[in-house]
């Protein structure tokens, strides 16, 4: 059904400017026999809750947008719990794992499944080091969110040094932040201001360099920062890698998509 529901979907919306988005959503539930539920963290709710968590890739174009792949997130509690799994039938073959992991499953599918997209979006919690890499490897563009505190290598006058994201964008110039639309909202254009640098080197896990010192030929790799028009200390951060000659203006559209 999931395959059919894809091919479907790229049948009546596939366009050249599609974007896969990453995302999650909690299921607020009152019991504890569903499968996954747990006290913890919904971005729907916006608090810690009883919930169980979805993990979804959508399809999003020009032409609308559709959800093509699920993933349930099962906490490790649920996991080493073989009485509950048994009553929730949930089959032992099924085992932990994170959701960076749950979304590279989707990814693999939707690529296996001939899914073409410009561009693939997520939050911070999709921005992982295994998801970075694997996208690269594919020369696939990406605009992923992320924390304040990733590090990158960037080159000075003194050489190659590590930084942290916030870091960087705390050193843009006035003259480099350029307001600009992330898509028409409910209440109009959603205007930010946007500001961007390139990096040469992502930072592995336990912080060692295992993007390359380089992007692959032909691409580049950009810190991106996104502020309040409103107030200057409202920063959002994002690792950026795209086709040289990119421009700023396609990247937030990108970071913008539904």
């Amino acid at each position: 059904m999931r395959d059919d529901l894809r091919q479907y979907v790229l049948e009546h919306l596939q366009t050249p400017d599609a974007v896969l988005i990453l995302d999650e959503t909690g299921f607020l539930k009152k019991g504890t026999k569903s499968a996954g539920v747990q006290r913890q963290y919904s971005g729907t709710a916006g608090r810690i809750e009883n919930c169980q968590i979805g993990v979804f890739l959508a399809y999003a174009t020009s032409q609308g947008t559709a959800l093509i792949d699920r993933e349930l997130f099962l906490p490790k509690s649920w996991v080493d719990d073989h009485a509950r799994r048994a009553a929730a039938k949930i089959p032992e073959t099924i085992r932990t794992a994170t959701k960076p992991h749950l979304a590279l499953e989707m990814l693999t599918r939707a690529f296996e499944g001939c899914v073409n997209a410009a561009w693939v979006t997520g939050d911070s919690v999709y921005s992982a080091y295994n998801v970075r890499a694997f996208l690269e490897q594919r020369q696939q563009p990406y605009v992923l969110a992320v924390a304040s505190n990733p590090h990158v290598w960037v080159w000075d006058p003194m050489g190659p040094r590590q930084a942290h994201v916030a870091d960087i964008a705390a050193q843009f110039e006035p003259h480099q932040w350029q307001t600009l639309s992330a898509g028409s909202g409910s209440k109009g254009e959603r205007l930010f201001d946007w500001a961007w640098v390139s990096v040469t080197e992502l930072m592995g896990p336990a912080g060692t360099a295992g993007l390359g010192a380089t992007a692959p030929e032909g691409f580049e790799r950009w810190v991106l920062a996104r502020r309040s028009c409103k107030g200057a200390t409202d920063l959002a951060y994002f690792m950026v890698f795209a086709p040289l000659g990119t421009t700023l203006g396609e990247v937030v559209r990108a970071a913008g998509s539904p």
